[in-house]
């Protein structure tokens, strides 16, 4: 029963670090420059993407 609750703490854990990273991300990158990170990943991936992906 020990080993269910380790993985319900790890997996809050992980939740938690990623929640704190995206807030990191969001804070401390200009939005203009996520966009255009975006912008650059998507045009970097239009080759393999299906259409469902697509803009």
């Amino acid at each position: 029963m020990r080993t269910r609750g380790l993985v319900v703490d790890a997996v809050g854990g992980a939740l938690l670090v990623g929640a704190g990273a995206r807030w990191g991300w969001e804070a401390l990158v200009p939005l203009d420059v996520r966009e255009s990170i975006d912008g650059w990943m998507y045009d970097a991936t239009s080759g393999w993407q299906g259409p469902q992906l697509a803009r």
